[in-house]
């Protein structure tokens, strides 16, 4: 990742996972190598992302601090192409930040925070992608959504603070309805950090997991029993996102090891296994967000980059051998973006995913 405003040594982010105290300033790469950090900047704003997915070929992308007049907490904006990923039409605007968001069928499940009333959380249900926070309500109550997923025709949704006994839970939908009063898949005191549809089962990602360990992951070939099946990770690096990719899984971590130490870290896995001891195809000290596989490349957002210095712009990065190049820009008369040269800032994985 570019040490462009990022010192390098390179969700859905959940509410319950420690952001950055610094400056929200974010950013969109587009990779299409072994190295998250990178590749094309797709976003580079002070909207702090929440959350990708891919829908109808294009990329939904949901951000905090969303400018506007008047300026909106929260705000989803769609990219019919996958570039430009913040300055397309806005499919939602307003108080609620956005907390998961899965493509379902032809549609979109999008689950909000601080809902209208005295609902602290809510999910609406578009069949179209658009008015994402105007649909159907499929769940509203007192728990908090920490992740979702579309799963064997179903849906998996993960709560904070579950009512009627252990603080989190994951509830099973068989049709997309009623997401909060299904079957519990997972009922524990660990909550959950993410979720990813694997092959034929689910990867979920847990915080505060016994045995003296704060984070681990649990593997489960039936979307059953989720905190129950083997551990793929158990450490003390807490998960911030996977995504599934080809044959592997790329697993985003903050508070990772290393000399120097790193804030965060994407590794890989080509199988599923190992999610925490494979190559590492990001290091650096901005957290990573969401994590979206398309056709054309990996989109990675980073969030708590500091600001940028006055007039500068974002710039491509790109690989010489293992190091990660980053160059500096500024803005020239006319708009354009004109580079000041180059300096090393980073790791370049040497590896390609299969």
């Amino acid at each position: 990742m570019c040490k462009f405003y990022l010192r390098i040594g390179i969700l859905g982010v959940l509410a319950f996972v420690v952001q950055p105290a610094e400056a929200e300033h974010s950013r969109i790469h587009l990779s299409t190598g072994g190295s998250l950090g990178a590749g094309d900047v797709m976003y580079d704003g002070g909207s702090s992302v929440q959350s990708m997915i891919e829908y109808n070929g294009g990329v939904l992308t949901a951000f905090s601090n969303c400018g506007g007049n008047p300026r909106q907490h929260a705000c989803i904006q769609w990219s019919e192409d996958g570039k430009a990923l913040g300055a397309g039409p806005r499919v939602y605007e307003g108080t609620s930040r956005v907390t998961a968001m899965t493509k379902y069928k032809n549609g979109v499940l999008t689950a909000f925070a601080n809902c209208g009333g005295s609902q602290a959380a809510c999910i609406h249900w578009s069949e179209d992608g658009k008015a994402l926070g105007a649909g159907p309500t499929v769940y509203e109550g007192s728990s908090a959504v920490t992740a979702m997923i579309a799963y064997n025709d179903g849906v998996l949704t993960a709560f904070a603070n579950c009512g009627g006994g252990p603080p989190a839970c994951i509830h099973w939908s068989q049709d997309g309805r009623a997401l909060g009063g299904g079957p519990r898949v997972y009922e524990g005191s660990s909550p959950v950090t993410a979720m990813v549809a694997y092959k034929s089962g689910v990867l979920t990602a847990f915080a505060q997991c016994g045995e003296g360990q704060p984070a681990c992951i649990h593997w489960s070939t039936d979307g059953r029993a989720l905190g129950g099946g083997p551990r793929v990770y158990q450490g003390s690096s807490p998960v911030t996102a996977m995504a599934a990719h080809k044959n592997g899984v790329l697993t985003a971590f903050s508070s990772c090891g290393g000399n120097p130490p790193q804030r965060a870290c994407v590794h890989w896995s080509e199988d599923g296994a190992g999610l925490g001891a494979g190559p590492r195809a990001y290091e650096g000290s901005s957290f990573v967000a969401s994590i979206l596989p398309r056709r054309e490349g990996i989109l990675t957002a980073f969030n708590g980059l500091p600001d940028p210095p006055p007039n500068g712009c974002p710039l491509p990065t790109s690989c010489a051998g293992p190091i990660l190049m980053c160059p500096k820009g500024h803005v020239a008369p006319g708009g354009n973006c004109v580079e000041e040269g180059s300096e090393p800032c980073g790791v370049c994985g040497v590896w390609s995913f299969r």
